[in-house]
């Protein structure tokens, strides 16, 4: 037999941690009109690390952009949230994609983000990484390099 007293759970702070940086990402289409869509988010960038978000769809093997780019920072605690419209002349469907990526070169970054990232995001790889991980060598499935040698980070969310 288990008592009351016995089964008092005392509250722990609770550490959350990763090994390396990521992005989450949801969003949903918000009028019925198509001409808006929410979304929200979390990330373990650093506070006020500015998030590229945008609307597209599969395009054979591109992307069809349904928005404009959208930067939003993120907040002390690692959450960001917002509303995004389509392009002039367009109108959101279900299934489009949504998109947040962050790269040093997308969005104007805050001072105190380069820092900690790297002035090109060559920090953004595991912990214990070498300095100039290569994205494919990389265990982290959002992390990628494009020419420049810029890395980034990129989720992806379906437009409900």
């Amino acid at each position: 037999m288990v008592c009351a007293a016995d089964a008092q759970v005392t509250q722990k702070k609770r550490i959350f941690s990763a090994p390396s940086y990521y992005i989450v990402v949801s969003g949903q289409n918000w009028s019925p009109d198509g001409r808006s869509a929410r979304f929200r988010g979390a990330s373990n960038l650093p506070p006020a690390a500015a998030i590229m978000l945008s609307v597209s769809d599969f395009d054979d093997d591109g992307w069809k952009d349904y928005s404009g780019s959208l930067c939003v920072a993120l907040t002390k605690d690692g959450f960001f949230e917002g509303e995004i419209r389509p392009r002039e002349g367009m109108r959101f469907k279900k299934n489009l994609i949504l998109r947040a990526n962050f790269q040093t070169n997308l969005c104007q970054q805050p001072a105190s983000v380069r820092p900690i990232v790297g002035q090109k995001g060559e920090h953004l790889g595991e912990r214990d990484a070498p300095l100039g991980e290569l994205a494919g060598l990389s265990r982290n499935p959002q992390l990628y390099q494009i020419s420049g040698s810029y890395y980034g980070l990129e989720a992806i969310a379906r437009l409900e």
